[in-house]
């Protein structure tokens, strides 16, 4: 057996414990609703997550700065839109 890639804990309760502590659910409790923001934080927070999950793994952690990073990029467009005002709401009409 391979132990030395098992994190204690369950999977899911990570999730929700690093979403909490990095701030990845404010968004949400506070209701703004936009699901760029959300994966806007969720890529920023992604290395500081690996870095305490993982610790001891410096490839996990450079690959979360780059997979992180991937991410903002891609989601320029997005980033535009906010600085605009024009990014749609979750459940806002389409058009």
């Amino acid at each position: 057996r391979n132990d030395r890639w098992r994190v204690s804990g369950s999977p899911s309760g990570k999730s929700l414990a690093v979403a909490r502590i990095t701030g990845v659910s404010d968004a949400a409790d506070r209701g703004i609703r936009i699901v760029s923001v959300a994966s806007l934080a969720a890529a920023a927070a992604l290395p500081v997550a690996t870095w305490f999950l993982y610790p001891g793994h410096p490839v996990f952690f450079r690959f979360s700065i780059i997979a992180g990073l991937l991410a903002i990029v891609r989601h320029r467009a997005n980033i535009v839109r906010l600085l605009r005002g024009e990014e749609k709401r979750i459940g806002s009409k389409k058009g």
